[in-house]
């Protein structure tokens, strides 16, 4: 198992989509990808996110309640 730990904060939903798709296209089936929303203000992100995680199961999502910007949301990705 690998994981893919993904901060998001202000994405364009294609990008957001893009993103989710090319892991999950991987012909590697061992992974989890972890997307932390770093209170994104857009929300287009929170719908997409649930979205993701909804479809697959190998998806969790974490919100953050406040921005901790790149460095921050990376640190606290929690991962197994």
């Amino acid at each position: 198992l690998f994981t893919v730990a993904t901060p998001v904060h202000r994405v364009a939903e294609e990008h957001l989509r893009a993103a989710i798709a090319s892991v999950r296209a991987q012909t590697h089936r061992r992974w989890e990808l972890v997307l932390l929303d770093d209170a994104a203000p857009d929300p287009h992100v929170a719908r997409v996110l649930g979205e993701a995680a909804r479809d697959d199961r190998r998806i969790r999502t974490i919100r953050r309640g406040s921005s901790a910007g790149i460095a921050g949301a990376s640190i606290s990705l929690p991962v197994r």
